[in-house]
């Protein structure tokens, strides 16, 4: 999965989870903070259980609690996933 991918699929999650905040979730970098997205724990769950849903895997409980920045969350699937993501549907 290419870092294009992984960053593409962090932002539909994202948008999935914070909607109103589009224009963000669209600029998002690397070391975006996911906090400054309005995204507390309970969001971040949520888009990590679309994640999950997509790339058919789980991330275990400790590495998803210390994702702060979008590069941790890259770092997470990047370490879960091997091979091409299926495209939103």
């Amino acid at each position: 999965m290419s870092d294009d991918e992984i960053l593409s699929l962090i932002r539909e999650a994202l948008l999935y989870v914070v909607p109103e905040k589009a224009a963000a979730v669209d600029g998002v970098g690397w070391d975006t903070e996911i906090a400054t997205l309005g995204v507390d724990s309970i969001g971040l769950l949520e888009a990590s259980a679309f994640i999950e849903e997509k790339v058919e895997t789980t991330f275990p409980d400790d590495r998803l609690a210390r994702v702060e920045k979008i590069s941790d969350f890259a770092d997470l699937i990047r370490d879960n996933v091997a091979g091409p993501v299926t495209a939103a549907s």
